[in-house]
C-alpha cells in the first residue's frame, strides 16, 4: 500500500451526483507514480485510515477526462481520481483521514 496526500489547493468536483462520483487530486511519490502506469485502466481500491474508525475502502479510477490524469514533477507526482463514494457525505473522509492506495 502506498499513502496519497489530497492536495488543499485543487477543488472536489462532483463528476456525478446519481452515481456519487467526485474528481480529486493527490500527491503522490515518484515510487508510487511509477507503479501506478501499470494500473491506469483497472479499478483502484483506496484505504481510509482514522485512529478512531474502522478502515473503509472506496473504489477509484483514473479520471480521463484530461490527458493529465497522472503527471509527473521533479521531484513529486500527482494523479487525478474519480472516486466512487457510497455516498456524498463521506466527502468528508477525504479531507480528514489518511488514504492509502492498494496495489498489487
Amino acid at each position: 500500500m502506498e499513502q496519497i496526500i489530497y492536495i488543499k489547493g485543487k477543488d472536489i468536483k462532483t463528476k456525478s451526483i446519481d452515481d456519487s462520483i467526485v474528481t480529486c487530486h493527490f500527491e503522490i511519490s515518484v515510487k508510487t507514480y511509477e507503479k501506478l502506469h501499470k494500473h491506469y485502466d483497472d479499478v483502484l481500491t483506496l484505504l481510509f485510515t482514522w485512529e478512531w474508525i474502522e478502515d473503509i475502502e472506496i473504489k477509484a479510477t483514473f479520471n480521463k477526462d484530461w490527458s493529465n490524469s497522472l503527471s509527473y514533477q521533479w521531484d513529486h507526482a500527482m494523479i487525478k481520481l474519480d472516486i466512487i463514494l457510497p455516498s456524498l457525505l463521506f466527502v468528508g473522509y477525504i479531507l480528514t483521514s489518511n488514504i492509502h492506495i492498494k496495489l498489487w
